[in-house]
């Protein structure tokens, strides 16, 4: 008996050992496995006629897996036919749910959905044509993908198209034929019938297959491609644009407000009394919310019983224009009113010349002001000067203000040395009152950069139509050294009659713009390295415009300067020629 229990044992140990043993590891040690999958064959072969089966295989010569096929593969036409995945080892087997369409050449587009299982290296180029029919549609078009504003590539954009006579577009229905675009910009849509198309492209962030046109960038090619031989070299420049029709949502009642709402941001709007005989009761106090979808009515003295009927013309960023007839009416509220705030620019510890513009925005429309009375640069809280006004302009609206001063750069090198005589001249009476606070005034601008300014706009500068004030606002702010800065000069060669010149960063932020002349100057630039960027005025219209694509307008003209060029301290590059 127990021979027969050892040897149970024995048997049993003896192959747990060997299945341990025999259990299949990762490999390690040895090269990094970098080649990526080959495809051996397919199911059909590439370019195959006649195609009727449902199913299609594809082949590798290693172990594979698939990374979200069902979303990432492109298949043109589109035709939305959904498909099971079924992968054994070496092969990927799609299971259609639907027929093929008769006639038609299809074109699948595999991206990045297959790798192999050890490194995760993605199969290359794998790309599977076939027709229904007894010829396969060849013709192409290729070309690339930039954003407007910079000419740089945008890599992993939609390219869509649609057949002409199709009403629909890239905002409401799934593209006919699409492609991403490669890490450098370009694309290219293979395999397409003859015929009249239309050309778009998106970034497509949500991965919808549909452009979202308050978020994700677009653009478009507005003639209708007669597609009769193959196309290449079509670009098509992007940019965020919101090209939705411009609607009122809500207008009623908020706290003791009145507010009107929109469906996406206004640039501008303005109101029409249309019951003249309530007029002389009546003023119209008006601003455009934080969010910019909205406009906000101030009560300020008006009846809270009776109501006006107005008309509000409202503007959003593409010009779109809607109209709209709404009745006016204020109510008693316990809600508090929201405080009285602004912003300026410049901002503080900002660099500045002694000629400065500065622009005050604020929160609530501005009734009264004391601007030329109140606006000091200070050194101190003893140390105070009017700054000199040159003009004080308003917007529509008087929530926004552009002042334009004059500062002296030498009022705290001028104030140390007026406090040294004033305390050299009292030398003989050491003991004064005066000889103690002139010297009190002294040491404390001695701790003060020559270069250094402050601004002050007093609690009471500004009184909004609520009644309530601004408060004391304090912006430190540095003269530029013109010794640290650098000058760009040069000349403009161009049939373009209207254009503005952007100097921009190597980021293609605008450090400064000036209007199109055929010679430009830009002076007390900051070391670092630029390019020029021209917004052209195609229709001469006075406005750079960004387009339309549900008018079918095209943006207007960029120009990109071809290289950047650096500014160093103290140093002027000249004769600088741009020909575009």
């Amino acid at each position: 008996m127990k021979n027969i229990l050892l040897s149970a044992f024995l048997a049993c140990y003896a192959f747990i050992l060997y299945t341990s043993c025999a259990s299949q590891q990762p490999v390690t040690g040895g090269a990094k496995d970098t080649i990526p999958p080959t495809l051996l064959e397919s199911y059909p072969i590439n370019k195959s006629l006649n195609f009727k089966d449902q199913k299609i295989t594809l082949v590798f010569d290693e172990f594979i897996k698939e990374d979200q096929i069902k979303t990432k593969l492109i298949i043109t036409p589109d035709d939305q036919n959904k498909f099971d995945v079924v992968i054994k080892k070496t092969s990927i087997t799609l299971d259609f749910e639907n027929p093929f369409a008769d006639s038609t050449t299809y074109t699948l587009n595999f991206n990045s959905t297959i790798s192999d299982i050890t490194e995760n290296n993605d199969a290359e180029n794998i790309i599977l044509a076939f027709s229904t029919t007894t010829y396969i549609d060849s013709l192409s078009i290729a070309g690339s993908i930039i954003d407007l504003l910079t000419h740089e590539p945008i890599k992993e954009a939609t390219v869509a198209l649609y057949q002409a006579n199709d009403t629909t577009d890239i905002f409401n229905k799934r593209p006919l034929y699409f492609t991403k675009t490669a890490e450098d910009g370009t694309y290219s849509i293979e395999n397409l019938k003859n015929g009249n198309y239309r050309l778009y492209a998106f970034q497509d962030k949500n991965k919808n297959n549909l452009c979202e046109p308050n978020d994700e960038p677009h653009g478009f090619i507005a003639d209708t491609l007669a597609l009769t031989y193959n196309i290449d070299s079509l670009t098509i420049p992007i940019t965020r644009n919101d090209v939705r029709p411009l609607a009122q949502l809500t207008s009623r009642t908020s706290g003791i407000y009145f507010e009107s709402r929109y469906n996406k941001p206004l640039k501008d709007f303005s109101v029409q009394i249309l019951d003249s005989l309530k007029l002389p009761n009546w003023t119209i106090e008006a601003n455009l919310t934080p969010d910019g979808r909205g406009i906000v009515f101030y009560p300020v003295s008006n009846p809270k019983k009776d109501s006006l009927q107005i008309a509000i013309t409202s503007i959003d960023s593409t010009y779109n224009q809607t109209i709209d007839t709404t009745y006016l009416k204020f109510t008693s509220s316990k809600r508090s009113i929201p405080p009285f705030k602004f912003t300026t620019i410049p901002t503080k510890d900002e660099q500045i010349l002694e000629k400065t513009t500065f622009t005050l925005s604020f929160t609530k429309p501005v009734a009264k002001n004391y601007i030329a009375d109140s606006m000091r640069v200070s050194i101190d809280t003893l140390v105070q000067h009017p700054v000199k006004i040159d003009t004080i302009i308003w917007n529509n609206h008087k929530t926004k203000v552009t002042i334009n001063t004059q500062i002296d750069k030498k009022i705290v090198a001028n104030e140390k040395l007026r406090y040294q005589q004033l305390t050299d001249s009292l030398q003989s009476d050491t003991s004064s009152l005066d000889f103690k606070r002139y010297s009190r005034i002294k040491k404390l601008l001695d701790k003060v950069e020559d270069n250094y300014t402050r601004v002050k706009l007093p609690k009471g500068t500004f009184f909004s139509v609520d009644g309530d004030t601004s408060y004391t606002e304090n912006i430190p702010l540095k003269f530029i050294n013109s010794e640290e800065r650098g000058i760009v000069r040069g000349t403009i060669s161009t049939d373009y009659t209207n254009y503005t010149l952007q100097l921009v960063t190597n980021k293609y932020k605008v450090v400064s713009s000036q209007p199109g002349t055929s010679t430009f100057e830009f002076k007390n630039i900051p070391p670092g390295d630029y390019t020029f960027r021209i917004l052209v005025d195609d229709n001469n219209d006075g406005v750079w415009s960004t387009g339309n694509s549900l008018k079918r307008i095209e943006p207007e003209s960029v120009y990109i300067y071809p290289e950047f060029f650096n500014v160093r301290e103290n140093w002027t590059l000249e004769n600088v020629e741009i020909n575009f």
